[in-house]
């Protein structure tokens, strides 16, 4: 259950006919097959390679991008506690303790500039960032969900949850450190004031699931907007997933 299907598989469509396909072995060594019949499963063998070239990786480096993290004051460390994922699920094939930070973007309090949000770690609290005029972003002077650091912060929505035209706050707490069911793993919503004011609301259902996946649409064309909100997976018995939910 923690290995991947030795199969590689590329879907075509209606292509009847491929110039070739290139394999890059881990070694670098590259294989070139010429015009493989679609349709054909083909094995390969590293070992018996007849070496065509060698594979050199292409660094591009431009100025594209430039480090602005001194814009962000104070700047937020991600701080993941200590937790053994192995001790209790021995087949995994990596840590799913360790999927956060949640990060989520929207202009919170309608001065037409994008503000963040950022989730914490178990017993860590996560932060909400304005930007001003000249680029940078600082701490939100009301962080209500420093009261919610049970734990993971793995995802999170900015969406209208009250129709008031202006983005609220939906978080999902997750993770692998506690037993399925347990009140740790409840998803919290939280209700801006228009001026990016956030309070905490108790619009929620029961819901102690391990949660990572938000996503808003009209699902049943009423006016207002619903959530489907994904579970990652059942705490301490991999590869199961818990349940999801529609609000």
């Amino acid at each position: 259950m923690s290995s991947s299907e030795p199969i590689v598989h590329f879907g075509l469509g209606s292509t009847d006919k491929i110039d070739s396909a290139v394999v890059v072995w881990p070694n670098l060594n590259v294989c070139i097959i010429p015009k493989p019949k679609v349709d054909t499963r083909i094995l390969l063998d590293q070992d018996k390679t007849i070496v065509n070239r060698k594979f050199t990786p292409h660094i591009i480096i431009g100025d594209w991008a430039t480090d602005q993290s001194s814009a962000i004051i104070p700047g937020f460390v991600h701080k993941e506690n200590e937790y053994d994922d192995y001790k209790d699920q021995v087949l995994l094939p990596y840590k799913i303790s360790c999927l956060g930070p949640a990060l989520a973007v929207a202009d919170i309090n309608g001065d037409h500039l994008d503000d963040f949000f950022v989730g914490g770690a178990e017993g860590q609290s996560s932060m909400l960032y304005l930007q001003s005029a000249d680029g940078k972003f600082t701490k939100a002077t009301t962080q209500p969900w420093t009261k919610h650091t049970a734990s993971d912060a793995l995802g999170a929505l900015f969406f209208d949850a009250d129709g008031d035209q202006d983005p609220d706050l939906y978080m999902a707490t997750g993770g692998s450190e506690f037993l399925a069911g347990d009140p740790k793993y409840q998803d919290q919503l939280y209700i801006n004031d228009g001026k990016g004011n956030f309070t905490a609301s108790a619009g929620l259902p029961s819901m102690y699931s391990s949660t990572k996946a938000i996503a808003a649409g009209d699902w049943d064309k009423d006016g207002d907007l619903d959530l489907f909100v994904g579970s990652r997976n059942t705490p301490k018995k991999y590869p199961y997933p818990d349940k999801s939910f529609f609000l």
